[in-house]
């Protein structure tokens, strides 16, 4: 009919290409078309196509839509981040945020938010600092996302004291939050700590989720503390979250960790869906209880299901 789609068009259809998470291909067409037909340089279109490659790992591709775009804004910039953070590339991120300086682009609350995640990441703690200073100039401070970022670093660079100091400043709080200082509390080995926030969030806050069971959890694996396993472990299927495969394998190393092979045991049999790691976690259990002949026979029944095997299956 000769009609030319508007650009607005053109960038919804790769937004809805991106978060089908199985239409690459036709992703992929739309960019070949919008390349054709000019409109590649427009910003809105540009980012959408660069945050598809992203979406689907390709961040090669990305970058490439990216370093052609003859204008970029800041969500281009934040969509680039996206990709390299989602694909585990720290390093990358902060190269972005570092082109973002030199180009006089400021951060919004979801870049600032991927940059000070990402440094948790690299566990720097003198760069995590800095970025204080860099969060107040922005004035993204009282940013949700930003604040749930700050609280995410410094439980990763091991200062609690300042992680629980922000997150006792926030004038709002969601799941993420809760979540995010349970975790810095835990992987800190402050167990008590943790379950003291676990408890304040059932009180304050309605949601619990699978994150908040799992970070529990992952630091049970403990002796000292399979008082509170057990109790979790019954919050687990009263909440439901027994189905949850990530939460059932944790569970697991729970088990595993305190040399409670049947009650491991008890949870794989129970589990509606296994993966590579339940199958591994519940052999290395065995072994470690001196259950090899078990080990071996669930391997081999491992085998017969036509699981695959890694190395960790044989170690």
């Amino acid at each position: 009919l000769g009609i030319k789609p508007s650009s607005f068009v053109i960038a919804s259809l790769v937004t809805a290409c991106g978060r089908s998470g199985s239409m690459l291909r036709e992703g992929v067409q739309v960019h070949g078309f919008v390349a054709k037909s000019g409109l590649l340089s427009d910003v809105y279109v540009s980012t959408a196509i660069l945050h598809l490659y992203g979406v689907y790992g390709l961040v090669s591709c990305s970058r490439k839509v990216f370093e052609e775009m003859p204008d970029r804004n800041v969500v281009s910039w934040t969509s680039l981040m996206v990709g390299y953070s989602d694909k585990g590339e720290p390093e990358e991120v902060f190269d972005i945020f570092r082109g973002m300086r030199r180009e006089g682009v400021g951060c919004n609350e979801n870049s600032m938010s991927l940059v000070i995640s990402s440094c948790g990441l690299l566990k720097d703690e003198s760069l995590g600092h800095q970025l204080i200073g860099q969060v107040i100039k922005s004035g993204l401070e009282s940013k949700l996302a930003v604040e749930n970022s700050l609280i995410y670093m410094f439980g990763n660079l091991g200062d609690v004291g300042y992680a629980y100091y922000i997150f006792d400043q926030m004038s709002e709080r969601d799941t993420i939050s809760w979540n995010s200082i349970a975790a810095a509390y835990a992987q800190n080995g402050h167990f008590e700590e943790s379950f003291w926030i676990f408890h304040l969030m059932r009180h304050f806050h309605d949601e619990v989720n699978s994150t908040t069971v799992s970070t529990l959890l992952s630091v049970l694996g403990h002796v000292d503390h399979q008082k509170w396993g057990r109790g979790i472990h019954g919050l687990v299927v009263k909440m439901g979250f027994d189905s949850v495969v990530c939460v059932c394998n944790t569970l697991l190393r729970m088990y595993a960790g305190a040399g409670r092979s049947e009650e491991a045991e008890l949870v794989f049999n129970q589990m509606p869906a296994k993966d590579l790691i339940s199958w591994n976690s519940l052999m290395a259990c065995f072994v470690e209880d001196g259950r090899s002949l078990d080990a071996l026979r669930l391997l081999c029944s491992m085998i017969r299901t036509g699981k695959s095997v890694n190395y960790v299956s044989f170690t």
